[in-house]
């Protein structure tokens, strides 16, 4: 999770109880577990014709970020954690509000961008892709509501090239967590319907199902019901998109 690769306080360059070296075996721990099949071999490799499902290995994301067609759906997550001057110093502009997670702040540039650019341009050019999802960590549109958290968010946020790009290429929705709340925004741009839902799911006490036809998203979040404090496992819907 987001408390191994950047969230949250603990990945300062030094210090006894850093994480910051502790990354990319965080990172590896992911790929290996939960993106490779029992045959060590990556699981999500539909995405669009003529562009590859995962950004380049020298963009530093190629096992963490891919892109994968489901049916009429296209669904693009983002690994946005980044780890600046190689992780030799902290990372902190104070005017423009970026960093303060130790060596970490959370962007979409480079060869990782230009990935992200490609897929979104290939699925927008095939006319069988109908709705195009996106999922990364932080919001980017704000205000959200927080609870109990860092309130983490995106460099330039709504002027990042990352919401630019999903503005561009009319991305249907934009999915985030961080902040254990729930918030739904729309894109401030004239003419965008893009939409920000942030959502939580601590002990798996919520959760959203999406369903889609060629003309129609249809999201419903649920909440845990019950006696109990937690796993309940019973659910009952609580909104409607």
């Amino acid at each position: 999770g987001d408390h191994e690769i950047g969230g949250n306080e603990g990945f300062v360059v030094s210090g006894r109880n850093s994480k910051l070296a502790t990354i990319p075996t965080h990172r590896q721990g992911w790929i290996d577990s939960f993106m490779k099949d029992e045959n060590g071999l990556f699981k999500f490799n539909e995405g669009v014709t003529g562009v590859s499902s995962r950004p380049p290995e020298e963009s530093g994301f190629h096992g963490t970020s891919f892109a994968y067609r489901r049916k009429n759906s296209l669904f693009i997550s983002v690994d946005v954690f980044k780890i600046m001057n190689g992780g030799a110093s902290n990372y902190y502009d104070r005017s423009n509000g970026y960093g303060g997670e130790g060596a970490i702040t959370c962007r979409l540039e480079g060869l990782h961008a230009n990935w992200f650019e490609s897929v979104l341009k290939a699925a927008r050019e095939d006319i069988s892709i109908k709705h195009i999802f996106v999922e990364a960590h932080v919001p980017i549109l704000h205000p959200v509501r927080k609870a109990k958290c860092s309130g983490q968010f995106l460099d330039d946020q709504t002027e990042s090239i990352f919401w630019r790009l999903m503005e561009k290429y009319k991305v249907d929705v934009y999915f985030a967590g961080e902040v254990h709340a729930v918030t739904v925004s729309k894109s401030k741009v004239q003419g965008s319907n893009l939409l920000q839902i942030v959502s939580r799911g601590n002990g798996l006490s919520s959760f959203l199902s999406v369903d889609t036809t060629d003309n129609i998203i249809e999201i419903k979040q649920y909440r845990e019901v019950g006696p109990n404090k937690t796993f309940n496992n019973d659910y009952v819907q609580s909104g409607l998109l």
